[in-house]
């Protein structure tokens, strides 16, 4: 049985691999700022995910605050005393700064 050789003709070949090639490069080139600016913008979603979270958190830990100031007053004396340098009548406040 004889062997068959395929006839290829070489300048097809390199204008098929040329115009693939330039094919590429447009569509690369149509599709690299799309995608940098997709991997920015999850990033900021990431960042923006992690900062509501930590929001949420502090949120509930005021929550917490709050209901411990309408139930407790030795804890309503604490925060006034403390963020707001309320005294009592006969005290006398002395600020130390550090």
């Amino acid at each position: 049985m004889p062997v068959k050789f395929l006839k290829i003709d070489f300048f097809k070949l390199t204008g098929i691999i040329f115009l693939g090639g330039v094919l590429f490069l447009i569509i690369f080139l149509l599709f690299l700022p799309n995608y940098t600016k997709i991997k920015e913008l999850r990033e900021e979603y990431q960042t923006l995910s992690e900062k509501i979270e930590e929001t949420r958190e502090e949120i509930n830990s005021l929550k917490v605050q709050l209901n411990s100031i309408d139930k407790d007053s030795f804890y309503l004396e604490k925060v006034a005393r403390e963020d707001l340098g309320v005294s009592r009548d006969n005290e006398i406040v002395i600020k130390i700064e550090e």
